[in-house]
Protein backbone atom coordinates (compact mmCIF):
# COMPACT_ATOMS: atom_id res chain seq x y z
CA UNK A 1 0.00 0.00 0.00
CA UNK A 2 1.83 3.31 -1.24
CA UNK A 3 0.99 6.63 -1.05
CA UNK A 4 -1.59 8.49 -3.88
CA UNK A 5 0.69 10.24 -6.41
CA UNK A 6 1.67 13.33 -5.60
CA UNK A 7 -0.91 15.14 -7.95
CA UNK A 8 -4.06 13.22 -6.37
CA UNK A 9 -2.57 14.37 -2.68
CA UNK A 10 -2.44 17.85 -3.78
CA UNK A 11 -5.94 17.77 -5.32
CA UNK A 12 -7.28 16.67 -1.72
CA UNK A 13 -4.94 19.32 0.05
CA UNK A 14 -6.23 22.19 -2.22
CA UNK A 15 -9.75 21.09 -1.43
CA UNK A 16 -8.91 21.06 1.91
CA UNK A 17 -7.82 24.50 2.33
CA UNK A 18 -10.92 25.63 0.25
CA UNK A 19 -13.16 24.03 3.17
CA UNK A 20 -10.91 25.83 5.86
CA UNK A 21 -11.11 29.08 3.99
CA UNK A 22 -14.97 29.28 3.62
CA UNK A 23 -15.51 28.50 7.88
CA UNK A 24 -12.68 30.72 8.52
CA UNK A 25 -15.16 33.30 6.07
CA UNK A 26 -18.30 31.84 7.69
CA UNK A 27 -16.56 32.53 11.23
CA UNK A 28 -15.86 35.99 10.47
CA UNK A 29 -19.44 36.84 9.45
CA UNK A 30 -21.75 38.89 11.73
CA UNK A 31 -24.70 37.34 13.55
CA UNK A 32 -27.50 39.36 11.78
CA UNK A 33 -25.84 38.35 8.06
CA UNK A 34 -25.38 34.83 9.08
CA UNK A 35 -29.23 35.22 9.89
CA UNK A 36 -30.05 37.26 7.47
CA UNK A 37 -27.73 35.73 4.22
CA UNK A 38 -29.61 33.72 1.95
CA UNK A 39 -26.33 31.80 0.63
CA UNK A 40 -25.14 30.87 4.20
CA UNK A 41 -28.13 29.38 4.72
CA UNK A 42 -27.82 27.15 1.65
CA UNK A 43 -25.09 26.42 2.18
CA UNK A 44 -24.23 25.67 5.92
CA UNK A 45 -26.15 22.47 6.18
CA UNK A 46 -24.03 20.86 3.04
CA UNK A 47 -20.72 21.93 4.13
CA UNK A 48 -20.20 19.11 6.51
CA UNK A 49 -21.73 15.86 4.18
CA UNK A 50 -19.09 17.47 1.57
CA UNK A 51 -16.75 17.51 3.62
CA UNK A 52 -17.05 14.25 4.78
CA UNK A 53 -17.76 12.72 1.39
CA UNK A 54 -14.13 14.14 0.40
CA UNK A 55 -12.45 13.09 3.00
CA UNK A 56 -13.85 9.66 2.46
CA UNK A 57 -12.74 9.60 -0.82
CA UNK A 58 -9.25 10.68 -0.14
CA UNK A 59 -8.92 7.42 2.02
CA UNK A 60 -9.75 5.67 -0.74
CA UNK A 61 -7.47 6.99 -3.25
CA UNK A 62 -4.86 6.60 -0.30
CA UNK A 63 -6.08 2.45 0.11
CA UNK A 64 -7.15 1.98 -3.33
CA UNK A 65 -4.41 -0.53 -4.14
CA UNK A 66 -5.07 -2.29 -1.09
CA UNK A 67 -8.55 -3.20 -1.41
CA UNK A 68 -9.65 -4.74 -4.91
CA UNK A 69 -13.61 -5.97 -5.28
CA UNK A 70 -14.17 -8.76 -7.15
CA UNK A 71 -16.14 -6.65 -10.22
CA UNK A 72 -17.47 -10.15 -11.86
CA UNK A 73 -18.87 -10.75 -8.32
CA UNK A 74 -21.79 -8.61 -6.17
CA UNK A 75 -19.11 -6.95 -4.69
CA UNK A 76 -19.69 -9.31 -1.40
CA UNK A 77 -16.58 -10.23 0.30
CA UNK A 78 -15.22 -13.56 -1.98
CA UNK A 79 -16.54 -16.97 0.04
CA UNK A 80 -12.92 -18.38 0.02
CA UNK A 81 -11.73 -14.90 2.41
CA UNK A 82 -15.10 -15.80 4.63
CA UNK A 83 -13.44 -19.34 5.35
CA UNK A 84 -10.37 -17.77 5.61
CA UNK A 85 -11.51 -15.17 8.32
CA UNK A 86 -13.14 -18.36 9.89
CA UNK A 87 -10.53 -20.76 9.92
CA UNK A 88 -8.13 -17.30 11.50
CA UNK A 89 -10.95 -17.29 13.80
CA UNK A 90 -10.83 -20.76 14.67
CA UNK A 91 -7.24 -20.99 15.05
CA UNK A 92 -7.15 -17.72 17.49
CA UNK A 93 -6.63 -19.38 20.58
CA UNK A 94 -3.69 -21.28 19.49
CA UNK A 95 -1.87 -18.59 18.00
CA UNK A 96 -2.25 -16.75 20.90
CA UNK A 97 -1.15 -19.29 22.91
CA UNK A 98 2.46 -19.43 21.00
CA UNK A 99 3.35 -15.79 21.53
CA UNK A 100 5.73 -15.41 24.46
CA UNK A 101 4.28 -14.26 27.97
CA UNK A 102 4.53 -10.32 28.76
CA UNK A 103 7.56 -10.94 31.14
CA UNK A 104 9.80 -12.82 28.02
CA UNK A 105 9.00 -9.85 25.81
CA UNK A 106 10.50 -7.61 27.91
CA UNK A 107 13.71 -9.22 28.93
Amino acid sequence: MGAPPETIQSYFSSVELAFGALERIFETEGIWVKRHNLIYETVKGHIAPLRHAFDCWRLNAWFADAFRIDTSDSGFPLFRHVLQLENDRKKLADKLGDLPKPDQIRD
